[in-house]
């Protein structure tokens, strides 16, 4: 019966010891560095299928629930012709 309130109490203390180590850890900050770049400058831009893409973007708007895509959906969506080859 002893061992096992002194098991209890170890298992206590490690946690709360964990938990103090998690409550002062300083947020871990990362160094971001951004660089914009024209369509020229990607990598295998050119050779990119833009039409299917497109396609694709124009039938999946409706599962975005961000609000930050939804004018962006709205406009694929209101352009008819915009699917349609260039060469048509």
């Amino acid at each position: 019966m002893v061992t096992c309130f002194y098991r209890r109490l170890s298992h206590a203390v490690a946690i709360a010891f964990a938990a103090g180590f998690a409550i002062a850890a300083e947020p871990v900050k990362a160094e971001v560095a951004y660089t914009v770049l024209s369509f020229d400058e990607l990598e295998g831009w050119a050779e990119d299928d833009h039409s299917a893409a497109l396609t694709v973007f124009h039938y999946t708007c409706c599962d975005m629930d961000d609000p930050d895509w939804t004018a962006f959906c709205v406009y694929a969506t209101a352009q008819p012709d915009a699917l349609l080859p260039e060469d048509s």
